[in-house]
């Protein structure tokens, strides 16, 4: 809500705009006025600390402005005048004057409401989840390892060479199976040098021994 009135001539600020405040029966407004003012007295800002300056005649109220309330009322101007070496421009705290002219404009400002609280049987609370906790197996059931993983073959167990074997591997040709654990050979060749090799990355084929001791396997790259 705005409310604008005219201040009469010779009333003192700023007891006149708390007067125009309580008659609207607001509690606390925001106020702006322009008009012109005399015998003015100002709070600046100085080097030293604020300071009080008197102004003595009549001067312009460019713009004065501030928020009134029933105990309080703090204003802050700039006015100007007219003077001999040109426009005089001043600005500060406005202590108190005397109206010549002055339009006020009071704006209501609304108090803050407070808080709407909810009704107790609009509230629900929600029920806890309880957290995942894993399956724990029986104390009657045993937990075993899991099976080491043998090298894959495309036979039965039964092509896997075994110590006392004979195989023809595509790199290192006839060697001796010295110690087999089914995932990888020990290998004497012919000069007597032992290879250790992993069956993982070989494809085993059983072969025909021809009445010879042991078994013969071909060793060849899987592709």
């Amino acid at each position: 809500m705005s409310d604008i009135t005219d201040l009469r001539e010779g009333a003192v600020l700023p007891d006149a705009i708390l007067t125009a405040l309580i008659a609207q029966g607001t509690k606390s407004a925001w106020v702006e006025a322009m008009g012109t003012l005399r015998d003015i007295a100002l709070q600046l800002s100085g080097a030293n600390g604020p300071e009080v300056r008197s102004l003595p005649g009549e001067w312009t109220a460019v713009s004065l402005r501030g928020v009134a309330r029933a105990d309080s009322l703090k204003l802050m101007i700039v006015l100007s005048r007219q003077g001999v070496l040109g426009p005089e421009i001043v600005a500060g705290e406005l202590l108190s004057a005397t109206v010549k002219k002055l339009t006020l404009r009071i704006d209501a400002l609304s108090t803050p409401s407070a808080p709407a609280v909810p009704s107790p049987s609009l509230v629900i609370e929600a029920e806890p989840i309880a957290p995942h906790r894993p399956t724990v197996a029986s104390s009657n059931t045993s937990v075993m390892p899991p099976k080491p993983l043998r090298a894959p073959t495309s036979q039965s167990e039964s092509v896997f060479p075994e110590p006392g074997d004979v195989v023809n591997h595509f790199a290192f040709g006839t060697c001796e199976v010295l110690k087999s654990d089914g995932d990888r050979l020990h290998l004497r060749q012919k000069d007597g040098r032992v290879k250790e090799i992993a069956l993982a990355m070989l494809r085993v084929e059983p072969l025909p021994n021809d009445g010879a001791a042991g078994r013969l396997f071909k060793l060849e790259r899987k592709v």
